[in-house]
């Protein structure tokens, strides 16, 4: 493959997803909702959850999960609801929701001789048949990128397997004890890899098959993104043993020596190597080209949305009750001005009473209707989301076919809250370490943004496309948050009984404190309902350059309650 052909793989997904590397597909103990808030880059911080979707384990009927972060923004920094409306919000969050990879090529090690890969063996078997040919393309296309998913998943579950060695402080024996069986899993997965390379890619290199380009492209592409994952879990693998001078054990000459055989696959293959190369742009296009292959393979796993816009709906509810309202004045006062008229009064002051009562009713009508649709919608958008999002999860059916499934509806919210309207629970939390001698009367904007996400019990019981565990990732940009801050760095001066006055730089930062809620819940199968509820508490602090870091006040679950 020509390096112009290899780079436009594909478009469809953010540029900025290419750095979410499958490295939570671990087999550690989940508890419902694992969540993790980090620094993304300069100027947005990220926020994952994976919500386990397990039913089974209560037996459940249905479950919900609803996430509340409450952002407490100084004023000086200049955001409220005038100068950062709700548009501007939901501009800066880019939210993306995936599944785990499926566990669809489990292997017995014994008998790794017979692994293979379903749907491609069928299309290899018919490849001089066009029609029958193409109708598998799809699906084979959608395979050959599962199994990079499952490659790179059991290699993170390699690299972090070895690295909780260290981590745990683990004793000799049983650090010894566990690199046998770390080096027997690298021997059986790269059996596994060589065997996806002697069934499939040899002989599409060799032309020996026919077949469509798009396929072509899926087996050589996943190939080389499978070479470059290896080589890089497997040198920091041996990197440690370097450190840690554990460099006699076996398993450190077996990787030396797989890594041999990739550098020379990869040379054989046309893919990038760095051996005394001169090309100082080599790093560059290196970094480039492996997040087109992770954007690529990625690509699989990321669950498609709809969004349903809704405002219009409520907005058109709330106009029309609005006018109902007001019809319903100005069918009073018609029927007071009828009765008015029929009266056997005095006509000049009959005559001045029906100008009176005609104009009121016309003015009052019109403000009627715009005074309720301001009251329902002051009372009601609480209630109401932004917008919904319909969550499609693309699955193989036992007909080889790729069918599309509705499996969720994810309802999202953002509101400015006063402070009568924070709960007390989240304001307790967001007090908790405060200095009430110099901080009395806090000067915050508080923003509430809330989301809720409604799984489709009955489509996650359907074996044919079970799914457990569904990972949800929000990254915020706080951009629009940096243009009134001060300059980053200021100069401080003190004295020092030795050194006598000092002058030097000190950092200038600012700080958002997040309280998130965290709030599950189960439905029983004789629909009685229970809510597990837990809180944590993160403190974003950054500069006019931006985000400097990121701390855990309150680490999650460490205050939590049932109801």
């Amino acid at each position: 493959m020509n390096s112009d052909e290899n780079i436009k793989l594909t478009g469809e997904l953010d540029e900025s997803i290419i750095d979410e590397i499958i490295d939570d597909d671990l087999d550690e103990a989940y508890s419902e909702i694992i969540s993790q808030s980090t620094v993304h880059d300069r100027f947005q911080f990220e926020s994952k959850f994976d919500f386990d979707l397990n039913i089974y384990k209560n037996q459940e009927k249905n479950k919900k999960y609803f996430v509340d972060f409450y952002f407490f923004i100084p004023k000086n920094i200049g955001i409220n609801s005038e100068t950062y409306p709700r548009e501007a919000f939901y501009s800066n969050l880019t939210n993306y929701l995936r599944i785990r990879t499926p566990e669809i090529f489990r292997w017995d090690t014994k008998d790794i001789n017979s692994w293979t890969l379903y749907w491609s063996d069928k299309y290899f078997k018919i490849s001089f048949s066009t029609k029958k040919r193409q109708k598998l393309a799809e699906i084979v296309i959608y395979e050959v990128r599962l199994f990079g998913c499952f490659i790179n998943t059991h290699l993170k579950k390699i690299e972090n397997m070895f690295f909780n060695l260290f981590f745990k402080n683990e004793n000799k024996h049983n650090i010894e004890k566990k690199l046998k069986i770390i080096d027997h899993k690298i021997e059986d997965l790269y059996l596994i890899i060589n065997k996806y390379r002697e069934k499939y890619s040899k002989k599409i290199n060799e032309n020996m098959i026919l077949m469509e380009d798009e396929v072509k492209k899926v087996f050589i592409v996943t190939d080389e993104f499978i070479s470059y994952r290896l080589e890089f879990i497997l040198v920091k693998i041996l990197q440690k043993m370097k450190d840690k001078n554990i460099t006699h054990f076996n398993i450190y000459q077996n990787i030396e020596e797989i890594l041999l055989k990739e550098f020379n696959y990869r040379l054989a293959s046309n893919f990038i190597n760095f051996e005394d190369s001169k090309n100082t742009s080599l790093p560059e296009i290196y970094y480039f080209r492996i997040g087109v292959l992770k954007k690529y393979i990625l690509e699989v796993l990321y669950l498609q949305s709809e969004i349903v816009k809704k405002e219009k709906v409520y907005r058109n509810i709330i106009a029309a009750t609005g006018a109902g309202l007001a019809a319903t004045w100005a069918v009073m006062t018609d029927i007071q001005r009828v009765k008015m008229i029929n009266d056997s009064g005095d006509a000049g002051i009959r005559l001045f009473l029906l100008f009176v009562i005609g104009i009121s009713a016309y003015i009052f009508k019109d403000r009627i209707k715009e005074i309720s649709k301001e009251y329902f919608n002051q009372k009601l958008k609480k209630y109401i989301p932004d917008f919904e999002k319909k969550i499609f999860y693309d699955y193989i059916d036992i007909e080889g076919e790729i069918k599309k499934k509705l499996i969720a509806i994810s309802s999202e919210f953002m509101r400015y809250l006063n402070k009568e309207n924070i709960p007390p629970e989240i304001i307790y939390i967001r007090d908790l370490g405060a200095r009430k001698d110099i901080d009395p009367e806090k000067n915050e904007v508080v923003i509430n943004y809330s989301k809720k996400i409604n799984f489709d019990s009955d489509c996650l019981k359907d074996s044919e496309n079970k799914i457990n565990f569904i990972r949800d990732i929000s990254r915020f940009d706080i951009n629009e948050f940096l243009n009134k801050l001060d300059d980053p760095d200021k100069i401080l001066r003190y004295f020092d009984p030795k050194k006598g006055v000092i002058i030097r730089e000190a950092p200038k930062v600012y700080h958002i404190n997040a309280v998130i809620k965290y709030k599950i819940e189960h439905e029983k199968n004789d629909g009685t309902k229970s809510y597990n509820i837990e809180f944590e508490r993160i403190r974003i602090i950054f500069n006019k350059r931006g985000i400097v870091r990121i701390e855990n006040v309150l680490s999650r679950g460490e205050i939590k309650y049932k109801e």
